[in-house]
């Protein structure tokens, strides 16, 4: 079938195939909703039972194959997370250090009361309001880390 919805005696209609599986998509003329009212799902093999012989047959790749895929996507999935559980640690690390580590809660904050002392009261707000939000950003990370490791667990 054609990358486009095709008319057909006044009803629209398409078809996608994923894999083995084609969804086919139609719509009465009369409805004005340019979505689809009714959608079916149906197997290559039903639908090369009532669809026109096309000369060539598509067969469904080996289990072996299909596993295969999922291993090496899943092997991605997993080396992904390790990155990202590392990147975590790192600025959770830092955002959690003393006020001697450039970049932490709590530099931010003796930065602001320094420009606050100065008399910088722009400066001193804007560096409280960036520890405020790194700390809740450090909170975000924290919860997603303990999320992140049970699907860790559970897949890799």
């Amino acid at each position: 079938m054609h990358k486009r919805n095709v008319i057909i005696s006044g009803a629209a209609a398409g078809a996608l195939a994923v894999g083995t599986t084609v969804v086919v998509l139609t719509a009465p003329a009369a409805a004005a909703a340019p979505v689809p009212v009714a959608a079916s799902v149906t197997t290559a093999s039903t639908v090369a039972s009532t669809a026109a012989p096309t000369g060539s047959s598509t067969k469904p790749a080996p289990a072996a194959e299909k596993n295969a895929k999922k291993d090496k996507v899943l092997s991605r999935a997993c080396k992904r997370l390790e990155k990202m559980d590392k990147r975590v640690d790192k600025f959770v690390a830092r955002a959690n250090a003393g006020a001697d580590t450039k970049g932490s809660v709590a530099w931010l904050k003796a930065q602001s009361a320094k420009a606050k002392a100065d008399g910088d009261a722009a400066a001193a707000g804007k560096l409280a309001d960036r520890a405020t939000k790194r700390a809740a950003a450090v909170t975000k990370l924290e919860a997603l880390t303990t999320a992140l490791a049970g699907v860790h667990t559970a897949h890799c």
